[in-house]
């Protein structure tokens, strides 16, 4: 009984102060008080109603009521729009970079001819565009501009190993570097991609060295030199992953990149590769075979002309802690067309961890090719002394910020072309990138 009359009182008390000060209370809150009291008798239906009806006319509530329906008006537009963009920019993937360099000869007016040192400059850009097409399909375009030649164009120095590959494109227009269509079968252990190819894409790679842009500049540590990779050209690829630790892949191109008799005379290329990895240090290993269909001419039997092109090649990279890979390289080609027969790189990527600056890289690579047998005697019936070239190339990215990179390249030559007489030359550069 006392319980029951507690409450009455309780719900008085409410009453009257709900009456006096309602105007400040939430319409929530309002209306939970509100069923209470009609619960227990205190107010009846009409009297909670004619309440109720004050406080839809309190500025408040209408408020509120705006709100919300402004909240609605605003998702729908959202999902309007949403529907409005065509259904295959749905996923679309768009990046892209501009790439820099300057570069000049020390010590190249002491060889003749060509004499003389130069400062040669060059420009890349590359916009990349991405399209999923499904869960296994993946659409992939990269066009290309390039502005200046760089030192390759000046003909200044020339070299097996080269000297800046993102020179390779000069002629200012926009092209299509790369157009294919990617597709993953069997639960994503196997891939094809067919199409226009960099085909060094999926064979010889390597982590530390295998990019121009960001990397060493020059060729002989993008790519095995002892191999006779095409250009940019038709071509496809299968990778089979039957786990994690091997990949087996098979790639073709027409031999000589041109698009008429494509299935003629082609490259082939097999590669096997072993990925291992102990704690979180990442070790990449791969072994290939390739041959190049196409009619080459023996060094020294000017009429055998019909020759083809084969080898072997191994790369290698492997992380030594989370600051310091190592890599190398190692090829052999056949001896009797082609100037060299075997091609060794090797060197470091050490990152910036190791001086608080996480995203800034040094590089530094040593290379040589070995001339072939019948490349020295042809040198030598010239009255030519035929030695090893060398190089050297070390560079350093420093980080602006996530978008820009600037830094430093130095390289240095001795016995361009495996000519003895070549004076050794250095080359300094300075290159910058910019993506977005």
């Amino acid at each position: 009984m006392f319980r029951n009359v507690a409450i009455v009182l309780l719900a008085a008390v409410s009453l009257v102060l709900f009456t006096s000060s309602y105007s400040h209370a939430s319409d929530t809150d309002s209306e939970a008080i509100l069923n209470v009291l009609m619960k227990k008798g205190v107010i009846n239906q009409k009297e909670y109603e004619e309440i109720m009806g004050e406080l839809k006319d309190k500025p408040s509530y209408k408020d509120s009521e705006a709100k919300t329906e402004q909240k609605t008006n605003t998702l729908d537009n959202a999902t309007l729009d949403a529907n409005r963009i065509p259904e295959f920019l749905h996923g679309l993937g768009i990046n892209g970079n501009v790439t820099m360099v300057g570069q000049t000869t020390i010590g190249n007016k002491r060889n003749t001819p060509p004499a003389g040192d130069v400062t040669e400059g060059n420009i890349r850009a590359q916009i990349d565009v991405t399209r999923p097409l499904g869960d296994d399909g993946t659409l992939f375009f990269r066009t290309q501009m390039g502005a200046g030649s760089g030192l390759k164009g000046s003909g200044r120095v020339s070299t097996f190993w080269g000297i800046n590959d993102t020179a390779a494109d000069s002629s200012s227009n926009i092209w299509i570097r790369e157009a294919w269509y990617e597709h993953k079968f069997l639960d994503k252990k196997v891939a094809l991609t067919v199409g226009k190819l960099d085909i060094t894409r999926y064979f010889d790679a390597n982590a530390a060295a295998n990019d121009e842009n960001v990397q060493f500049q020059a060729s002989g540590f993008i790519n095995n030199l002892a191999v006779e990779f095409p250009g940019y050209t038709a071509g496809t690829r299968l990778t089979i992953s039957p786990d994690e630790l091997v990949d087996i892949s098979l790639g073709w191109q027409p031999g000589d990149s041109a698009w008429s008799n494509l299935f003629n005379k082609p490259f082939l290329i097999a590669e096997v590769g072993v990925k291992p990895k102990i704690g979180e240090l990442q070790g990449n290993y791969r072994l290939y075979g390739w041959t190049n269909q196409t009619d080459h001419t023996q060094i020294l039997d000017p009429t055998a002309t019909t020759d083809k092109g084969y080898g072997l090649g191994i790369s290698v990279d492997h992380q030594l802690s989370k600051c310091l890979t190592v890599f190398g390289r190692a090829g052999y080609q056949s001896p009797k067309i082609y100037n060299y027969d075997v091609a060794l790189s090797g060197g470091v990527s050490v990152n910036g961890l190791a001086w608080h600056r996480d995203e800034d890289v040094f590089g530094i690579a040593y290379g040589t090719s070995l001339l072939s047998g019948d490349y020295k005697e042809s040198l030598s019936q010239q009255a030519i002394a035929g030695r090893n070239e060398h190089r050297v190339e070390a560079y350093y990215n420093a980080a602006l910020n996530k978008y820009i990179v600037v830094g430093p390249d130095y390289q240095f030559i001795s016995n361009a072309l495996g000519v003895s007489d070549f004076k050794s030359v250095s080359v300094t550069g300075l290159r910058a990138r910019i993506v977005f």
